[in-house]
């Protein structure tokens, strides 16, 4: 949602306001925002009318989490519709894409049973992703770097192994950056290295890191995307019990990074891929072309064209 707002800021004729439920945190990216936090124990419905009538919003953005949509957030739709406001559902309120004038769904694929057919307004593919603008890049260049991300939180606990894995995995000489997520515990590094190993504890961004690098091992989520656009050429794999098997397998026919397994497979898939030059560039240009669009920009274009009916 900031990287919404934020491109939101450049268009004269929208004025965001952002309202956060939850406890009050510090974002840098909030103070040039119109913003506000609401308690997770107050009512959400009240709440959201009050600030579309303070604010005079023509148009409410929803990001809510799929567990934590309100009993009544059907009555909220139909209400703020009888008000003339328009209504947008990011990601999770597809169940609800009748009550909406446009949902928007920021992946490359839906399984069938979640393509709501008697919805003409629902938008997913690779335009439709929400990252950040990427910092100026040149091609991809083979080397030695390598970026490892496990997530904020490592809820999966790759840290315990993950590191003695790709230790005994890839090259001499190879030098390795994990990132320790702000509440991740320290990974467990061998006890005399082959390789050498940085660690950095919850960088304030990860752009950098991702220009200096020439390839990445990376637990499937919002960060692996942002190293596709980059052209990182990635080995991607998901820890959490075949949630995400549905998107791994598609990204295979996508051939944009090699899909693994488990932490075994990632390790020597990543070994593998660091003596393959030729798929690694076949992988950066690919990514990198299917992530060419802006995603917050053309979300803005489409919040404009509702702002204005």
């Amino acid at each position: 949602m900031l990287v919404l707002a934020r491109t939101m800021l450049g268009e004269s004729l929208l004025s965001p306001h952002v309202l956060i439920v939850g406890e009050p945190l510090k974002r840098d990216a909030l103070n040039k925002l119109s913003h506000a936090f609401l308690p997770a124990t107050a009512d959400f419905s009240s709440a959201v009318v009050q600030q579309v009538d303070l604010h005079a919003c023509s148009v409410v953005v929803f990001d809510l989490h799929p567990k934590l949509i309100p009993g009544d957030m059907a009555e909220l739709l139909s209400m703020l519709r009888s008000r003339n406001v328009r209504t947008v559902g990011v990601d999770s309120l597809l169940g609800l894409c009748a009550e909406l004038d446009l949902v928007w769904v920021p992946t490359f694929c839906l399984p069938d049973d979640k393509k709501p057919v008697q919805c003409q307004n629902v938008e997913f593919g690779w335009k439709t992703f929400l990252l950040r603008q990427p910092l100026p890049h040149g091609d991809w260049e083979p080397g030695s770097r390598v970026l490892v991300l496990t997530g904020g939180g490592d809820t999966a606990q790759q840290g315990e192994t993950l590191s003695t894995l790709l230790d005994a995995a890839l090259g001499a000489g190879t030098d390795v950056h994990w990132v320790r997520g702000p509440f991740a515990l320290a990974p467990r590094l061998p006890l005399a290295p082959r390789l050498q190993w940085t660690v950095h504890h919850a960088p304030q961004g990860l752009d950098h890191l991702m220009l200096q690098c020439n390839y990445a091992i990376a637990i499937f989520g919002i960060s692996f995307f942002e190293l596709l656009q980059y052209g990182v050429p990635t080995v991607v794999y998901s820890p959490y019990g075949g949630k995400d098997d549905f998107e791994l397998e598609a990204l295979q026919m996508e051939q944009v990074a090699c899909v693994a397994s488990d932490a075994n497979d990632a390790a020597r898939q990543l070994a593998d891929l660091m003596r393959d030059n030729g798929m690694a560039r076949d992988f950066s240009s690919r990514s990198k072309h299917l992530l060419s669009a802006n995603g917050g920009q053309a979300l803005v274009s489409r919040i404009l064209e509702l702002s204005r009916s």
